[in-house]
């Protein structure tokens, strides 16, 4: 069985990588990082390294699709039986459900390796909810400041 773990800026990749490899010790695990991450840190893991063209970071939106396909059609090239990602974001989920995988599977923080439970459009439907009720508390905040300031009470009664 081929398993890939996906990189992300965070402090349990190591960790994820670790536990795939207790988890399926007489399996392949296939690390995508990108390309200039030290590769010491895998020496004393049985783990394949496959450097990804970015170096990580966030990138402008007509750059970062290019990218992202480049990086789509390298992951699908495994043949995959699972896939493991470190986030249940957006961008994540569609990476894992585009990674041509039978499985996909999220490492979260707290240590937990389970399925990913939502779908991308769910996921989706749940940030843009999320954008919304951030900008409508954002402009409430906004115009009760801008019509509230400068005017104060007078508690005075005499």
């Amino acid at each position: 069985m081929k398993i890939g773990l996906f990189y992300s800026y965070g402090p349990h990749f190591l960790k994820a990588a670790h536990f795939l490899v207790e988890k399926y010790p007489n399996d392949s695990i296939i690390l995508f990082i990108p390309k200039d991450f030290p590769s010491y840190y895998f020496e004393k893991l049985p783990v394949s390294l496959i450097p990804l063209p970015w170096q990580g970071q966030h990138i402008s939106l007509l750059k970062g699709i290019k990218t992202f396909l480049n990086i789509i059609k390298i992951i699908r090239s495994q043949d995959l039986d699972h896939f493991t990602v470190l986030f249940e974001s957006p961008r994540q989920i569609m990476l894992s459900k585009l990674s041509g995988a039978k499985h996909t599977f999220v490492y979260s923080i707290h240590k937990e390796y389970k399925p990913i439970s939502k779908g991308f459009f769910q996921s989706l439907i749940q940030l843009i909810n999320a954008r919304f009720k951030g900008l409508c508390l954002y402009f409430y905040i906004f115009l009760h400041v801008y019509f509230c300031k400068g005017q104060k009470k007078n508690n005075s009664h005499f």
